[in-house]
């Protein structure tokens, strides 16, 4: 009898102890969790947030409200500490992210703000860590991507190129092509900067470096157009864009762009305007420039009335047609003047062994082109190199200021120099 009272009275002694624990560590739990919403009402946000971080400990968890605030005074002492206080209180973030997420299922915003202070952590693993933040809100939310968004997880999935070696760089170089498709998609859709897109192609630049690592992805790119008209012909002409920067424009992946642009929008000036430069890059010149004059005629823009106008005269030149690239230089408009002038002018350098019976006559041509470059405000000295020399000069008879017709250029007059 008297040791199962014994027995009793030990049990009943373990219970009292273990409930008196438990109710200390209750009353503890509380207490920080009332310490630190004083100090957070208070905005001492240092006291908040060691106060919440002892909570969560103390409670072994919280209650989802309690979250927002603790979240938001980390946050704070972040941006208010530097150095090794900066990272205890980074790493301290990070542990709230992922306990929080834990609890209460994965957060959109948590995600964002995760993938940021990853990439400012000491963690090992923080490139991996925060590629994972950043592609859940790319695959999963992608109507949840900001410029920020965008620009930080293609500037990560960079930076883990660089560190790679042997296959896995080959694996994340044709990630980085195309994750920038799909990242295209998304900054048409959401209408996000023109300066992300910057950012996008100038790490494509440094990756894919040639025609042959980039062609590859357009079939898959084709694949997920956006199914609105706009949108479409925005991403299909970005994409023209690139593959004219590449020089990838002699590809069936280039004609398969113009084409799929012509398909969306057929009447459409830049569907032309592109049709005319696929023509162009067969070397279908007659053709070509028919299509940039329909685009001049169809256009009040001056820059593109320019475009075409340089376009028709850089096409007569690749074609060797020198005097119809001379007079299409010459006449091209606004903003490519210039070029359209220099066009002329090696037209006219060009063309000089079939304009003159002499060495001398020959050479004079170049008197013109010198015109062209000065009038035109663009360097003459190669010009001027070109021109007769003062023994040429001598032996065809001639003197330095005498004048000359020139044939060749509609009998244009020139004055002989010695250059």
């Amino acid at each position: 009898m008297k040791l199962g009272k014994l027995i009793l009275g030990a049990a009943l002694l373990a219970t009292f102890t273990a409930n008196a624990q438990g109710e200390d560590d209750r009353n503890e739990c509380n207490r920080y969790k009332k310490v630190a919403n004083v100090a957070y009402g208070a905005k001492n946000y240092k006291k908040a947030a060691t106060a919440y971080l002892q909570a969560e400990r103390e409670c072994g968890g919280l209650e989802n409200a309690f979250y927002s605030p603790m979240i938001y005074s980390l946050e704070r002492m972040v941006k208010e500490t530097e150095g090794a206080e900066q990272a205890a209180y980074i790493d301290s973030l990070l542990s709230t992210y992922e306990n929080v997420q834990r609890q209460y299922g994965t957060n959109v915003s948590y995600k964002k703000k995760e993938g940021k202070y990853l990439l400012l952590s000491s963690r090992a693993t923080k490139l991996e860590d925060a590629d994972s933040a950043f592609s859940y809100i790319i695959y999963n939310h992608a109507e949840e991507a900001t410029d920020y968004t965008v620009q930080q997880y293609y500037a990560n999935i960079y930076t883990l190129w660089s560190k790679a070696e042997g296959d896995v760089k080959s694996d994340y170089t044709k990630r980085i092509i195309g994750e920038y498709f799909k990242l295209n998609n998304i900054v048409s859709e959401k209408g996000l900067t023109p300066r992300t897109l910057e950012v996008l192609t100038s790490y494509l630049d440094y990756v894919a470096r040639d025609c042959e690592s980039l062609l590859p992805e357009i079939n898959n790119f084709m694949t997920n157009l956006p199914q609105e008209k706009d949108l479409k012909k925005s991403n299909v002409n970005n994409f023209i864009k690139l593959l004219e920067t590449k020089s990838c424009t002699d590809s069936k992946e280039y004609e398969m762009l113009i084409d799929t642009l012509v398909a969306i929008d057929p009447t459409s000036v830049d569907a032309k305007l592109q049709k005319a430069k696929l023509l162009d890059v067969k070397g279908r010149t007659s053709s070509a420039v028919s299509a940039y004059k329909e685009v001049i005629e169809l256009t009040q823009d001056a820059d593109l009335i320019s475009e075409a106008e340089l376009a028709i005269a850089a096409a007569y030149y690749r074609a060797r047609n020198y005097q119809a690239a001379h007079n299409a230089g010459l006449a091209v408009s606004g903003k490519n003047s210039v070029e359209g002038a220099k066009i002329a002018a090696n037209s006219v350098m060009a063309s000089i062994n079939d304009c003159g019976n002499t060495t001398f006559e020959r050479k004079a041509n170049n008197y013109y082109a010198v015109e062209i470059a000065n009038k035109y405000g663009f360097s003459a000295s190669r010009y001027q190199a070109a021109c007769p020399s003062g023994e040429d000069i001598f032996n065809a008879s001639k003197q330095v200021g005498e004048q000359i017709t020139l044939e060749c250029w509609g009998n244009r007059t020139v004055t002989i120099q010695k250059f």
